[in-house]
């Protein structure tokens, strides 16, 4: 949860430098968010549990993924 606010915090401050403080905008950054906690998590289970990935190398690679849907989600 801590991790979700600083996120959102420089998000808003520093990397979009959104001018908007509207409740829709902390709505969407949740959700998506949430979205990718998801994929994150649907992602390193496929990567061990099926296709056999060393566990720390399933992290490195669902985070990346799922780091630029993040960025992505929050830019558009």
């Amino acid at each position: 949860m801590f991790e979700m606010i600083n996120s959102y915090l420089w998000n808003n401050i520093w990397v979009f430098k959104a001018k908007s403080k509207e409740i829709i905008t902390t709505f969407k950054f949740i959700v998506i968010n949430l979205v990718t906690l998801f994929i994150n998590n649907i992602l390193r289970l496929i990567l061990v549990d099926n296709l056999n990935f060393n566990a720390s190398l399933s992290r490195i690679v669902s985070i990346i993924f799922t780091m630029s849907i993040n960025f992505l989600g929050n830019k558009l």
